[in-house]
């Protein structure tokens, strides 16, 4: 796996636990619990060809986890403000996925959420 293609993994990693909507909720076949993400089944786990569910990695997305996991309190948002104007200037937005911003962008992401 080349250098910029682990980054995104982390990176989607980081956003995933950060905001947990990203991965899809569903019944789950092997309970009946109803809209729950399938790995806290351990039975579905286990289904063979089991795959999540996951949506887009918008820029919206990216936010929450920056303010969620860098910035938690006002005053540190105020003092990295520069950072997120920065993303939302490298960010394509009419491309608005994680998986298609350009190396750049990927980099600065990795580096203000790591």
């Amino acid at each position: 796996m080349n250098n910029n293609m682990q980054k995104l993994q982390e990176l989607r990693e980081i956003i995933i636990k950060a905001v947990p909507d990203i991965v899809g909720k569903e019944d789950c076949p092997c309970n009946g619990w109803k809209y729950v993400i399938r790995t806290e089944c351990k039975e579905c786990r286990g289904l063979e060809g089991f795959r999540l569910k996951y949506r887009k990695i918008r820029l919206v997305d990216v936010l929450l986890a920056v303010k969620k996991i860098g910035y938690s309190s006002t005053e540190k948002w105020r003092l990295q403000k520069d950072n997120v104007f920065k993303l939302v200037e490298l960010w394509n937005l009419k491309k608005n996925d994680l998986n298609n911003q350009s190396e750049e962008t990927i980099n600065f992401l990795h580096g203000l959420l790591k």
